[in-house]
């Protein structure tokens, strides 16, 4: 099983660079712009108190909010909603042995031919945040995003990115839509995941003996030699297998590396081709539960067991309201959702008494998902 020792986080603090990046492979890698290191203590010592299992039967039910990006006049979408339920599911998959699971709590759509073509990671997350939806994680899929990233070519730009692990906001460049499963790989950073490689902790012995202090502080994960740099690395032709020389800290050089992990970059060789099939290991499993235990941002984003809401009065003609539950909603007394308001109510069962109502007007919408963890 995976973990991170004392050693590790408090190693992890004396570290100066946090930016999360890579070396380059075919398509666009992606970056964080910080690691919480607070956050990675609070999660260390869940873990080790918790023998670093995996969580229970309990499953975890996330929301999970979808922006599009388009041109000013709504053209050039991104993606379209078959876009977005094709990256659902694969959410919904990749997270589904750890009884994770997620509710698309909805999807709204962005005029702005400026935030969509020209938006560059140095702005930080401010242009993105008028746009956020409470109490969910919000992932953007935009035209291009541009920044300075030293894992390619000048101009690149990134595949995608994530705002601080832990997080609760993603980017996802269209040219990575559907690809090495991004959605999955950029929600792995929200909940407190790096890559494999993560070069900012140092190189990992090929035998193992530093892994909870190098890389990606997970145990179970094998070295990969893209933390190593592109001097020494190598690859087969249609780039799929690691063929080059480089040394890690004890001179050895027969990586066996991390092909098929979801936080690593492998899956993107040859369009995608070479490994299909990614997942996690039970070590980064463990590790992300032990962040949705106890970062309050990712916390915000979870649903109770069971909710009512009414209590005896909730009116909303405007704005966003999600909410939902891993068992039962219920509404009591009076509900009346109307006007342009973008609702969203989710679980397993709901339950719609009497003195619930909606009337959406104006581009209003209220969705009401059934949605089963199990």
């Amino acid at each position: 099983m995976k973990h991170i020792s004392f050693v590790a986080f408090l190693f992890l603090l004396m570290i100066c660079a946090c930016s999360n990046k890579a070396f380059t492979q075919q398509l666009l890698p992606c970056g964080t712009d910080h690691i919480d290191t607070a956050a990675l203590r609070k999660a260390a010592i869940y873990e080790t108190q918790h023998n670093f299992r995996i969580r229970s039967a309990t499953p975890v039910l996330f929301r999970v909010y979808f922006h599009i990006l388009s041109y000013d006049d709504g053209t050039n979408a991104t993606t379209d909603q078959a876009g977005i339920v094709s990256e659902f599911n694969n959410l919904t998959a990749d997270y589904s042995a750890d009884n994770i699971c997620f509710l698309n709590a909805g999807i709204d759509y962005i005029y702005s031919s400026s935030l969509d073509t020209n938006y560059n990671v140095s702005s930080g997350q401010g242009p993105f945040n008028p746009f956020l939806v409470a109490n969910c994680i919000n992932v953007f899929y935009v035209g291009k995003i541009k920044g300075n990233n030293t894992a390619c070519a000048t101009g690149c730009g990134f595949g995608g990115y994530t705002f601080g692990i832990p997080g609760t906001v993603s980017l996802i460049a269209k040219g990575n839509i559907g690809l090495a499963r991004t959605i999955s790989h950029e929600v792995g950073h929200c909940m407190g995941l790096l890559h494999t490689f993560e070069p900012a902790n140092g190189q990992e012995d090929i035998d193992g003996s530093n892994s909870a202090t190098t890389a990606d502080l997970v145990t179970d994960t094998p070295a990969d030699p893209y933390g190593y740099g592109v001097g020494c690395f190598a690859t087969t032709a249609n780039k799929c297998v690691y063929t080059g020389n480089c040394k890690d800290p004890k001179g050895r050089s027969d990586f066996s590396p991390p092909y098929t992990n979801i936080m690593a970059y492998w899956g993107v060789a040859n369009g995608g081709a070479c490994y299909p099939n990614l997942s996690f290991t039970g070590g980064q499993f463990a590790r992300a539960d032990s962040y949705i235990a106890t970062a309050d941002n990712l916390k915000a984003c979870v649903s109770q067991a069971d909710v009512t809401i009414g209590y005896p009065l909730l009116i909303v003609s405007s704005g966003f309201y999600i909410n939902s539950a891993v068992n039962t909603l219920s509404t009591v007394g009076t509900v009346i959702f109307s006007g342009n308001a973008q609702v969203t109510l989710g679980g397993a069962v709901i339950k719609l008494e009497p003195g619930f109502r909606a009337t959406p007007t104006n581009g209003g919408l209220t969705l009401i998902r059934v949605k089963q963890c199990n």
